[in-house]
């Protein structure tokens, strides 16, 4: 058994209680989203003074995005649940701030959790990425104003892509969404593709399997289908979810000497509950 939100579910009779033997030491966590969340509460309850530290003005990391396709707001409530403990523990926020030598310089932490999450992957095999008509799924969700109105190509049908050409055919524009293997939704647990499935069929978007983008023009993109034959899609704005990477830490940081764990996706890519976990784990393991 295990939760998303409580990583001791299912280990009860293998954690011991949360010991408070921080004794003031400083530690800090880079990435606020549910794995740094996490490490932060867990670090704050150890009795660590604890900060986490975020390059984006808000908490939450990749939940800020996975709340804003449709039927997904209630995710925020996690964000809203953190937020409220960290101040009650007096975690100290660091938003809009990189985790640079001269903060860590600043903070002297003699222990820090690395869960700066991942970043989009952009084929460098695949030219015509850089045009400003391409977008990453991020930016697509997080768009203001939002895209209306407009032919989109959503390239790329894992749960990030399927649930992003949604939201963008609810809000009017004409979605293709295409998938290089022969069929849609690959990997998505089957309850959920039904669920979403049934929504989308009720939306205008059209289903490409079996399409591998080739390359990018501006206001053209060219496919390679299963039997070897090309195609050529017109669009307005192409809207790439080709998986994430995880951002690796960095070399100034690795020589340091303090100690180091990483949680999150920056460890493996994973999903929410893999993330709390880790970043659980992360804040206990540290001595």
């Amino acid at each position: 058994m295990v939760c998303s939100v409580n990583p001791e579910a299912g280990r009860e009779c293998e954690l011991a209680a949360i010991g408070r033997d921080g004794e003031g030491r400083r530690a800090v966590v880079v990435g606020a989203g549910p794995a740094g969340l996490e490490a932060a509460r867990v670090l704050a309850l150890r009795g660590f003074e604890t900060t986490l530290v975020e390059r984006e003005g808000r908490l939450g990391g990749q939940l800020v995005l996975a709340e804003r396709p449709p039927k997904k707001w209630r995710l925020g409530w996690l964000v809203d649940y953190y937020r409220n403990v960290l101040g009650d523990l007096g975690v100290g926020l660091r938003l809009g701030c990189e985790a640079a030598p001269e903060l860590m310089d600043e903070l002297s932490p003699s222990a820090v959790v690395w869960a700066a999450g991942s970043v989009p992957v952009l084929p460098a095999s695949i030219p015509g990425l850089d045009l400003p008509c391409v977008l990453t799924a991020p930016d697509a969700i997080m768009a203001d104003p939002a895209l209306r109105d407009q032919r989109v190509c959503v390239v790329g049908s894992g749960m990030t892509g399927i649930e992003c050409a949604e939201m963008l055919a609810e809000q009017g524009n004409e979605v293709g969404l295409y998938e290089m293997v022969d069929q849609i939704g690959p990997g998505i647990f089957f309850q959920n593709m039904i669920d979403i499935m049934g929504r989308l069929d009720k939306t205008s978007t059209k289903l490409f399997p079996g399409h591998r983008l080739v390359s990018v023009e501006d206001g053209r993109a060219r496919f390679q289908k299963v039997d070897g034959s090309e195609v050529v899609a017109e669009f307005d704005c192409l809207v790439l979810s080709l998986g994430i990477k995880g951002v690796p830490v960095p070399e100034w940081l690795e020589g340091r000497g303090c100690e180091l764990r990483v949680a999150g996706d920056a460890l493996g890519i994973g999903r929410i509950q893999e993330a709390v976990r880790t970043g659980y784990d992360a804040a206990r393991s540290i001595a």
